[in-house]
């Protein structure tokens, strides 16, 4: 974090802020993203997988 640029730093630290006065749970955030990022690589193998055919 510290080789970071200011300015992404500035966007990360008013975006976690945003969440949380939100009311967000961070970790339930964390767990949905994980869960989109799994169901677009299973996509992109199924595509992948089709094209061989």
């Amino acid at each position: 974090a510290s080789c970071m640029d200011p300015q992404q730093r500035l966007l990360l630290e008013a975006t976690y802020e945003a969440i949380e006065m939100a009311g967000l749970c961070t970790k339930r955030l964390q767990q949905q993203q994980q869960q989109q990022q799994t169901h677009h690589v299973r996509q992109q193998q199924q595509q992948s997988a089709l094209e061989e055919i």
